[in-house]
């Protein structure tokens, strides 16, 4: 299934507005945790990042009538794109504020791993 999605998008086969920036976090997610498995993951984050970039500026350029709470979820989701660096806690922390824009309930357990990757040291 997600790698159905994942071709979808590669293919420009794009979901419906109201549910492209969910696809989005859910692909997303997929890929940020494949990439995290794979013995190239410096080589992988960098472009993963930039893709999570490009599709959330969309998402917020084209698409943010369709986001689940709107007056908090935009400025959680601009202040993560703020972030001028294309790595692996910049992604984790995307993931982590635009859970709520999409109306994704992460566990406990998942919102704590996500918020360890997504420190700086």
């Amino acid at each position: 299934m997600r790698e159905q999605a994942g071709k979808k998008l590669l293919a420009q086969d794009l979901p419906p507005p109201p549910m492209r920036a969910k696809e989005n976090w859910n692909t997303g997610l997929r890929y940020f945790e494949r990439a995290r498995q794979s013995n190239f993951i410096h080589e992988i984050m960098y472009p993963l990042a930039l893709w999570h970039r490009a599709k959330w500026e969309e998402a917020l350029e084209k698409s943010v009538a369709f986001f689940a709470h709107i007056e908090d979820s935009v400025p959680t989701v601009r202040e993560a794109l703020n972030d001028p660096r294309n790595d692996q806690p910049f992604i984790a922390n995307l993931l982590l504020k635009a859970a709520d824009a999409v109306d994704m309930e992460l566990t406990e357990e998942y919102q704590g791993f996500l918020r360890s990757l997504a420190r700086r040291v």
